[in-house]
């Protein structure tokens, strides 16, 4: 029976002087080889067939085409594995065609590894493509591994990339919008537990996840009211402060142009860049000091005098990596640069705006 991996090439063309001297381009050598494989059974090629094929170019295929016999018997090994598993007749065709090339158990053992080790990365990667790894699957993986004879050092490193690989992927999925919920949080363990990772809270991983996790309590969970000695209206409470914010205004202007049909209140959020790469050099500090944010206003205590922004005088907010700019509807808009905090800060201001 003819091998289906194996495509039937024509021959190429003799040239003049080759038809003149009764010689034959010898690449034709190694296509009269795989023809041989595209229209016979594995075990139906003989040695005689190989010594017709060297005898008819002059030439040793086994010495000087070692490479390509290689790449026919690595063909023919990564059809075998397709289903992850070598049965006895391809056993068989194997243990032949190394007889017939006569490659020896060096080269064998490098295919071997080299095809093993792509099949057992990808059996591997598949089997935890749910974030889980049953019993079966496990069973499954090591059987493969006796299969592909891999070492076990190769295997286990592979098994450990993979895992890593993916769990990383899940968590840049799950922290495209910056928070993470409680079933996302929940999915996460159980992903770890099944796969036999472990955060520790020292990890950068575990530490931008508790981050994120803080993003979405501070955006879904009641707000927690914080005790303040700054004074307050009756019934006001504050749930943000932070020292060291620079009040900045943009030079040569007083306010940003607001389209007036958009949504009151529209708030942009998410930017990555800070408040220097989009204004260069074009700031002027105008204070710095103290900021606080109720249920309220915007309250900001400086050196040179303590400014109070109402919500319902803000248009828009946009916000910076560091900070935030303040669209009023007259007036100046401040931007606040913030040393720290300054996500929190937008993203508790963005929730108050959205509920006043």
């Amino acid at each position: 029976m003819a091998n289906t991996i194996f495509k039937k090439f024509p021959l190429v063309k003799q040239s003049l002087a080759q038809i003149i001297f009764r010689q034959f381009p010898e690449e034709n050598a190694i296509i009269e080889l795989n023809n041989l494989f595209a229209t016979r059974s594995i075990k139906e090629i003989t040695f005689q067939d190989i010594d017709q094929i060297q005898s008819k170019y002059g030439l040793d295929l086994r010495s000087e085409y070692q490479l390509n016999l290689e790449e026919f018997y690595a063909v023919f090994l990564a059809h075998c594995l397709k289903d992850q598993v070598l049965d006895q007749t391809e056993l068989e065709d194997l243990l032949h065609l190394k007889s017939l090339f006569l490659l020896p158990d060096a080269s064998i053992d490098n295919l071997h590894q080299k095809i093993g080790e792509l099949v057992y990365q990808q059996s591997f990667e598949e089997a935890i493509s749910d974030g889980r790894l049953s019993k079966e699957e496990k069973q499954f993986l090591s059987d493969l591994e006796q299969t592909l004879s891999l070492p076990k050092e190769l295997s286990s490193k592979i098994a450990e990339e993979a895992k890593k690989g993916f769990f990383q992927s899940y968590v840049e999925t799950v922290s495209e919008d910056s928070r993470l919920s409680p079933d996302e949080e929940k999915e996460l363990h159980a992903i770890a537990t099944s796969l036999g990772i472990k955060l520790s809270s020292s990890s950068g991983t575990s530490k931008k996840l508790n981050q994120l996790k803080h993003y979405w309590s501070l955006e879904n969970l009641e707000l927690p009211q914080i005790e303040t000695e700054l004074k307050l209206q009756k019934q006001e409470v504050c749930y943000f402060e932070c020292p060291n914010v620079n009040w900045l205004k943009v030079s040569g202007r007083n306010w940003t142009v607001v389209n007036l049909n958009s949504n009151p209140k529209e708030v942009f959020t998410g930017k990555e860049s800070t408040i220097d790469s989009v204004y260069r050099h074009q700031l002027t500090r105008v204070d710095s000091g103290k900021i606080y944010l109720t249920d309220q206003r915007i309250i900001f205590e400086g050196l040179e005098k303590k400014t109070t922004i109402k919500f319902d005088k803000i248009l828009r907010i946009k916000t910076f990596s560091d900070g935030i700019e303040i669209l009023r509807e007259t007036g100046k808009n401040p931007i606040l640069r913030f040393s720290e905090k300054a996500d929190e800060f937008g993203i508790i201001l963005n929730r108050l705006l959205r509920n006043h």
